[in-house]
Formats: structure tokens, sequence, C-alpha cells
């Protein structure tokens, strides 16, 4: 237990505090990573972060770090939800397309382009969290890691989704970020995922939950609505044959 526990607070439920981490680690901009390999002291880097639809880590790092591998622990402290999240894995490439376009739609600007660096993956292992409680608690990695089984559409038409909603209904974005309190003006969507929204003004990211999980664009598209309504907004066109 940790040493500023409080015996006294309400403990999460488990699926709950699985949610918990997933929201910390896809609201996150950067982590810090310690990776080890043949026995070495730790190399630990600070790292840009995206993430895959089903919460595992994507982020650039140097490419004979990439291709060494080794067993890494990534940490995102969100200070201001008093949220810690250690993710314990191994350290892989990601190169497929999918994982290249969510993470340079969210990473921009100096240093992404650095012909030194490699994307890479995390292969989830399990993760540890201290919520606002001070517990530090153990999740498994069929715990932390969304189960996105029956939600490969969602995936496969996000950039269509993207493109329609940015190109015609900056409303829909406007009323979703209403009810993060950060100004609602000037916002686009760089991502879509089965539990929420990025949207990002200029170097500023920020993450909006759905509420609720979107197994496919139907189901997405009515998430958005309940959004936009909550936003104050009246609802989410059609979809567009774009995101078809």
């Amino acid at each position: 237990m940790h040493m500023l526990s409080d015996p006294n607070a309400v403990k999460l439920p488990q699926n709950q505090l699985a949610n918990l981490a997933r929201i910390t680690v896809r609201s996150a901009t950067e982590g810090i990573i310690a990776i080890t390999n043949d026995g070495k002291a730790p190399t630990v880097t600070r790292v840009r972060l995206a993430c895959r639809h089903d919460g595992t880590p994507i982020f650039q790092l140097s490419s004979e770090l990439i291709a060494n591998g080794g067993k890494a622990t990534l940490v995102i402290d969100n200070e201001s939800a008093g949220t810690l999240v250690s993710i314990q894995g191994t350290l892989g490439g990601a190169s497929n397309e999918t994982d290249e376009a969510r993470y340079f739609r969210r990473q921009t600007g100096d240093g992404t382009d650095d012909p030194s660096l490699g994307l890479a993956a995390l292969t989830v292992g399990g993760a540890q969290v201290e919520a606002d409680d001070g517990a530090v608690r153990d999740l498994e990695t069929s715990e932390f890691l969304l189960d996105v089984s029956e939600a490969a559409e969602l995936s496969k038409v996000e950039p269509g989704i993207i493109e329609h909603v940015n190109g015609g209904h900056p409303d829909t974005i406007h009323a979703a970020v209403s009810q993060l309190g950060i100004g609602t003006d000037d916002w686009i969507m760089i991502g879509c995922d089965p539990e929420g929204i990025d949207v990002a003004r200029g170097d500023r990211i920020a993450r909006v939950p759905l509420g609720k999980v979107a197994h496919n664009q139907e189901e997405f598209k009515y998430a958005m609505i309940d959004l936009r309504v909550r936003g104050g907004g009246p609802g989410m066109p059609q979809k567009s044959e774009a995101a078809e």
C-alpha cells in the first residue's frame, strides 16, 4: 500500500479503475519510459504519446532502441486528476499505416520528422494505477486494454469520420468540447476511438470521453449525438459517403 493511501477512501471497482487508467493514457500527450535490455542500466527518456483503439501506447523513439527491444515501463502522471499510471510491457516497432496515421495526427511540430526516430508500441503486460485515494492497484492486460474485437469497423472508418466532421460540422466539435470548460472555438477532431474523441487547437490537445463504448460507425454517431445534446446542440447530421 502506498504511504499516502487513505484507508478510509472508497476504492473504485476494477472496471472503473481500468477506465480511469485508459482515460489517463488516452488524454496524455507525453510520458516517461524506462527500457531495460541485456541486464544493462535502464534507458530513461521522455516520449510523445498516442494510442491504438484498444489503449496500447504508441510513441516515437530512437530507431536503435526500438531495434534492441527489451522490457519497458511507461509512466503517465496526471497531476491535476491525482492519477498515476505505470504500464509494463515489451518494446517493439509500430509500422502499420493505422498507427502512423493516429500518431501523426496527434503529434506534430518540432522533432516529429527526425529521421533517427521510429514509431514504437508497448506490448502491454500489465499496469499499475495510483488514483487519488493514494492506493496502488494492479490491472491485468485484459483489464487495462479495451476489447475491440467487435470494433474493427470504427478503426477502418476513423479517417472518414474525422474528415466529415471537420469539413462540415465544427459545431458538433464545439458542443462536445463545451463540456470541458476550455473554450469551444477553433478545435478540430484529430482522432476517434470506441471510448472518445481527441481534439486539437494549435499545440493543445484535449480528450472528450463518449461516456459509452461505440463498436461501429452507427453507435459512434449516436454517441456523438448524445455529446452534442449535452453540449446544447440538436444532434449530429447523417454520415457522409467519405465515412462509409
